[in-house]
């Protein structure tokens, strides 16, 4: 089936716009019968040729958060945070005098990890990867309890998506008890390796240098100084 133009439902005057949707149906043409357009009263809004809608939107989910580092081809943008806890305030290694965590920074990068998409896929290859800049990619790792996450990011496309790789390694006890879930939840994101992920322009809050996750302690200390 060929599916063609939505018809605009037609309007009141006095009917507000979209009330009832601005679309009744759309046309469609069987192949069989190449003679006839059809008229169907859906707009098979789910027929988009938008590959982000007819994926599985199964991803990664690095969950409590205690380490994160990023590698960056340029080194003075490269850096690692850590933290206790959940509850705990980010630090970061290697601070010289003076500097201290952009704590809204660090808290905003934790949880994007926490709540990644992705908006389309295509399986990885070696000249794949060289033309997305993988060969030559910042590093992201992120460590939970049980999980270690490494995210290598290329070059940003001209949409403002950003083509990543996931590995995920872990160690789940049996003592946890909930040993099933998580040996479950490794198992399904360990099968995102073998693909490049095209992901949205929120990837770019994630790729901060070094001085970005300084600048609020920076303007704090002189702001106290005044």
């Amino acid at each position: 089936m060929l599916i063609g133009k939505k018809h605009l439902r037609p309007r009141n005057g006095s009917e507000p716009r979209g009330l009832h949707g601005l679309f009744d149906g759309c046309y469609v043409l069987l192949p069989e019968d190449p003679q006839n357009a059809l008229f169907v009263s859906d707009d098979l809004a789910a027929a988009s040729p938008e590959p982000g809608l007819w994926l599985s939107q199964d991803f990664f989910k690095a969950e409590n958060i205690k380490y994160i580092s990023l590698a960056s081809p340029n080194a003075g943008e490269s850096w690692e945070i850590s933290r206790a806890d959940d509850s705990s305030p980010w630090t970061i290694s290697n601070a010289r005098p003076g500097e201290a965590v952009n704590g809204s920074v660090a808290s905003d990068i934790g949880e994007i990890l926490e709540f990644a998409t992705f908006d389309d896929v295509a399986r990885k290859t070696s000249a794949r990867m060289a033309g997305d800049g993988l060969d030559n990619p910042v590093v992201i790792t992120a460590l939970t309890d049980h999980f270690a996450y490494t995210i290598k990011a290329g070059q940003m496309k001209a949409n403002g998506d950003y083509p990543i790789t996931v590995n995920v390694q872990g160690t789940v006890p049996d003592t946890d008890p909930d040993a099933a879930g998580l040996r479950a939840k490794l198992a399904r994101e360990q099968a995102l390796a073998p693909w490049i992920f095209e992901a949205g322009t929120w990837f770019g809050r994630i790729l901060h240098g070094r001085p970005v996750l300084l600048q609020q302690a920076g303007a704090t200390a002189q702001t106290a100084e005044k």
